[in-house]
């Protein structure tokens, strides 16, 4: 269950159940990625055998500043289809790792679906979530960062929000910079608008109808 559209994790805009893409999942010892659809199977395994699922893949590395990191692990049955749902009961600290993971990986599933021999994107993206501050989320160097509601703002780990905070990380790989004229936070902003197709990032960042530009918010 992950926060849907661009607006953040509210009551308002509950999670829904979302298809999670390059998902790491672990079985007998045997390792595999969910595909585009969110599926992954285990030929040679011929009996019930325990599946763990977390945040992590080829793509992204997901960390709870909050606690442990979430994992699912759920027997399944062998020569049939099973469903395992992360985070069932819509925990908002669980909905802020599953946001961070899902949105990293549409960002670079984007690059890839606009430029298909571009490899820029393809790499590790460390995300921290639930970082007991407010109001804010950045990129440092080596890792996005993104806080707890409190303050008058929502949990900061949310679509246009991740993928601004990731735009700039991808300034850094293309070699574009983040520095002090603005250019960095504008080409972040782009790399949300774009990957959205919409002109608002951070959209109700400090509440229903009171959004944030990044330039004024996100690091």
């Amino acid at each position: 269950f992950v926060t849907p559209g661009f607006a953040p994790d509210s009551a308002s805009n509950p999670e829904l159940v979302t298809p999670m893409r390059h998902l790491r999942v672990s079985a007998a010892g045997l390792t595999t990625t969910t595909d585009l659809n969110g599926a992954f199977s285990f030929p040679t395994l011929s009996s019930a055998t325990p599946v763990t699922v977390d945040f992590r893949g080829p793509f992204n590395n997901v960390l709870n500043d909050a606690g442990a990191e979430y994992s699912l692990t759920q027997t399944v049955p062998a020569n049939s289809s099973t469903t395992l749902t992360m985070n069932p009961a819509s925990t908002a600290l669980i909905t802020a790792q599953g946001n961070a993971f899902h949105h990293v990986n549409l960002l670079r599933d984007w690059v890839r679906s606009v430029l298909p021999n571009d490899a820029t994107a393809d790499f590790v993206m460390t995300a921290n979530v639930n970082l007991a501050q407010t109001c804010n989320a950045y990129y440092n160097g080596s890792s996005t960062n993104y806080f707890q509601a409190g303050g008058s703002c929502v949990n900061t780990a949310y679509s246009t929000v991740i993928a601004h905070e990731c735009g700039h990380w991808l300034n850094d790989r293309y070699g574009l910079g983040n520095g002090p004229d603005g250019m960095g936070e504008g080409n972040a902003d782009v790399a949300a608008m774009y990957l959205y197709d919409t002109p608002l990032v951070g959209q109700d960042f400090c509440g229903p109808g009171k959004h944030a530009a990044a330039s004024e918010r996100l690091a």
